[in-house]
């Protein structure tokens, strides 16, 4: 099937990221399909890449499955699949958790022999979509995950900013900034995911029970107040792996 998106080219890093990888470890942007920016991709191209390499792996790893039986094969590793995506689309957030939670689940940088270390994904991301927010938001969970918090708070930061209107988003980084210690930062985000409907009160309960719920906290008055009802909320980014 003929590519339907335009093709992105690889830029420099944004100046304030410094992995640890280096971008020669991340290999080259082009021999595949895409890379494309998810956010605007044709559906085309999103519906080949996720029915033939994610929804059937992705499936198999959410109910605790390493391997994935796909169109026309059996027994493949998830991580193959997860790294056809991320080849497609850098910055296809729930091919970028399970790439990491793959990592988490097998304690290893480099899960199922994937292309690259689990970091150059993000650096991919940035590199061919650094506007995208929640690509920041990706990236300050693994860098939160490895005790790397100066740099997973600049990511965290920039994505809270640009993310005030995204329920989902806004609980997963009050998630991360509760881990790194920021509970005015954590409750704020609480706050405003309840406003939007989000109905998950983890974040506050995690909040409520370490003390550090403080009711004297409210959202600046150009937000809006939480909502005592709402629809159910979209899964969370940031969940237990099964």
């Amino acid at each position: 099937m003929a590519q339907k998106s335009p093709i992105l080219s690889p830029r420099a890093l944004p100046p304030d990221v410094t992995p640890k990888v280096l971008e020669r470890q991340c290999g080259a942007y082009t021999g595949h399909y895409g890379p494309f920016d998810y956010r605007s991709a044709h559906p085309s191209d999103k519906g080949i890449v996720e029915k033939y390499h994610f929804e059937n792996e992705y499936a198999a790893f959410l109910a605790g499955k390493l391997t994935a039986d796909t169109y026309g094969s059996s027994g493949l590793e998830v991580g193959k699949g997860f790294q056809y995506v991320l080849n497609s689309f850098p910055n296809h957030p729930e091919a970028l958790m399970a790439m990491e939670r793959l990592g988490t689940r097998l304690k290893s940088e480099r899960p199922q022999n994937t292309q690259y270390p689990l970091e150059c994904w993000y650096v991919r991301a940035l590199k061919t979509v650094p506007d995208d927010p929640v690509v920041r938001v990706m990236y300050g969970i693994y860098l939160t995950n490895r005790g790397r918090n100066e740099e997973a708070l600049n990511n965290l930061d920039q994505a809270d900013a640009e993310l005030h209107d995204d329920a989902n988003m806004q609980y997963n980084i009050g998630l991360m900034y509760f881990k790194l210690g920021k509970f005015e930062k954590a409750q704020l985000c609480a706050l405003r995911a309840s406003a939007q409907g989000f109905r998950l009160n983890g974040l506050e309960t995690m909040l409520r029970k370490a003390n550090r719920w403080n009711s004297q906290i409210q959202l600046p008055a150009a937000e809006p107040e939480p909502a005592n009802d709402g629809p159910a909320p979209a899964a969370s980014v940031e969940t237990k792996s099964p």
